[in-house]
């Protein structure tokens, strides 16, 4: 072979390994993934923000934002979250490409006082969901009271708490109460024109007492809401006035209930303790306990006199293995609460060791 006839199967044989090489970097390099083009929805607030601007409290603070859907299939409205102290009055659950929808909410007047915002979060099919709208508000006040609130810590079956209110108007304004709303039937109210002692020296224009009474037998518990004063005020038809604080019941045992769970024969006997505890006013004594377990037994310790006990109950050793349950029955000298009963429930099993 000649050197010119060398020379040419030598450059052949270098653009045959180049062309390979590129062979192998173009199949190493994936090729772009194609864009999606799945219809789908895209949900355009005309307004982001809003401010209702001054509100007097108990007035309706209310606003509409329009929705638009830029895009191009149908969007759905699962719901819209709203942040405290605002309700969701109406939204258009569907709103086609190109149209128009609109999502309505509520201020609640009544539980807010001067500026605040809140927060909308409408949900839905669109892929950048959700869609967050904000909305300012102040709210004025024109009506006054003092305290301004109601708060009883009372005991069950005793003296009815009564809390008094002073309502005037700040712009010195002629009006007059016609209804208060209590939110519970154990609440009951009255309204009457305050009496010199019982007025604002600093206040002008008329003023108003209202009369929160918590009846003696409340049910236990919490006592929770508000109570709502409806006026003649020409700005301000109402003004709430928030009730709390708890209804103690005359005596409380504690745990209330006697659930033992799974015991092991092994570790009888046992001794449970339950705390006896007086909230009324007088001196109780606990003057017995007995049970209705099958060879159980009870024992009493005094922790502070007419106060506080503490009740034992004994399971004894040699129980029958299986399921049991009674009545552990607390016994005192009031008339009030002459009777506790606590439910006693629990398995007692043999040791699974041999």
């Amino acid at each position: 072979m000649t050197p010119t006839a060398r020379r040419h199967v030598t450059l052949a044989s270098m653009f045959t390994l180049l062309a390979a090489a590129a062979s192998v970097v173009s199949a190493a390099e994936p090729a772009p993934a194609p864009q999606s083009t799945a219809p789908a929805p895209h949900l355009v607030a005309t307004e982001m923000s809003a401010d209702l601007g001054s509100i007097v409290k108990g007035a309706k603070g209310q606003h509409t934002f329009v929705v638009r859907n830029e895009g191009n299939a149908t969007a759905k409205i699962a719901g819209v979250e709203p942040s405290c102290h605002c309700t969701i009055a109406s939204f258009d659950a569907t709103i086609p490409p190109g149209g128009e929808g609109k999502v309505t909410a509520d201020v609640d007047t009544l539980l807010v006082n001067g500026k605040g915002t809140t927060a909308l979060r409408v949900h839905s099919n669109d892929p950048a969901s959700p869609l967050e709208l904000t909305l300012h508000y102040e709210v004025g006040i024109l009506l006054q009271a003092k305290p301004g609130y109601a708060r009883w810590a009372t005991t069950q079956g005793e003296t009815e708490g009564v809390i008094g209110n002073t309502i005037w108007a700040v712009d010195g304004k002629d009006f007059k109460v016609t209804s208060v709303d209590s939110p519970h039937p154990y609440v009951r109210t009255s309204f009457r024109p305050a009496k010199d002692d019982e007025k604002n020296p600093k206040a002008i224009g008329p003023q108003w007492r209202v009369e929160l009474t918590l009846d003696k037998q409340a049910p236990v518990g919490a006592i929770t809401g508000d109570v709502v004063v409806h006026t003649t005020h020409p700005a301000q038809k109402v003004i709430p006035l928030p009730i709390s604080g708890f209804m103690r019941p005359v005596v409380f045992v504690y745990p209330d209930k006697g659930e033992m769970g799974t015991l092991e024969a092994t570790k009888l006997p046992l001794r449970a303790s339950f705390k006896f505890k007086n909230f009324a006013t007088e001196p109780i004594t606990v003057t017995g306990v007995e049970t209705s377990i099958p060879g159980a037994t009870t024992s009493i310790d005094m922790v502070e006199y007419g106060r506080e006990y503490q009740v034992r109950l004994i399971l004894p050793a040699g129980m029958a293995a299986g399921e049991f349950s009674g009545k552990l029955a607390i016994r005192t000298d009031s008339p009030k609460a002459p009777l506790v009963e606590v439910p006693v429930h629990g398995v007692i099993q043999m040791s699974s060791r041999t």
